[in-house]
């Protein structure tokens, strides 16, 4: 099948880079673990002809210079301004790990850090659709825990395009049950590559420095 992947960032970036740790974000290996996805998906599909990735898109909306409300430009205050610096930092090596996967990213402003606009599930929604339209691709896979997801579902299974959603299990719960009722088949990242095994997906990952 003719497939495209569409990255929630929101959900992957929380996910896969651990911004509680003693370490800057993991920058993974993006083929990798696209590889390792599509085996899973083959091998649970074996009614179905397998995934072939046309398609890679990762959708996330992102901050400029303003962080909880203060301007890193104008700040006195050091801790904040490491803080903002790696932040920086991490997004635009991140960034790079996404254009050496062949990943196309999207990007859009969101207004703080704790937020996830609906300009982003748009985006995502209305790329998905023109993919499948221009592409004529016969399988999308989501990759998301939102459920404002469901009408595009919907939409692409009217058209016979096969849907795929993989979730994640944050925090331990995994919030995503409509996506699953709605989809044709429903997986979580957790069971296609564990916890245990996550750190052997990563590109590389760099110790804070002081700066």
């Amino acid at each position: 099948m003719k497939t495209g992947i569409f990255f929630d960032g929101y959900h992957a970036y929380k996910k896969l880079n651990n911004e509680d740790s003693n370490f800057n974000y993991g920058f993974y290996d993006y083929n990798k673990v696209i590889a390792k996805i599509v085996s899973t998906i083959n091998a649970s599909t074996k009614e179905t002809p397998e995934c072939k990735i046309a398609f890679k898109g990762w959708y996330q909306g992102i901050l400029d210079y303003y962080q909880d409300g203060q301007d890193v430009k104008n700040s006195n205050d050091i801790d904040f301004i490491k803080g903002s610096y790696w932040k920086l930092k991490n997004e635009r090596n991140h960034h790079l790990s996404l254009i050496k996967a062949g990943l196309e990213p999207v990007y859009l402003p969101i207004r703080n850090s704790d937020s996830k606009e609906k300009g982003v599930d748009v985006a995502m929604s209305v790329s998905a659709i023109n993919k499948a339209h221009n592409l004529n691709l016969n399988c999308v896979i989501l990759v998301t825990n939102d459920s404002d997801f469901e009408p595009l579902i919907h939409n692409l299974r009217k058209y016979g395009v096969y849907t795929i959603v993989i979730s994640f299990k944050l925090n331990g719960q995994n919030d995503s049950n409509r996506l699953k009722e709605v989809s044709d088949l429903h997986l979580t990242f957790e069971d296609i590559i564990s916890d245990a095994e996550i750190n052997s997906y990563l590109e590389q990952k760099e110790e804070l420095s002081s700066i």
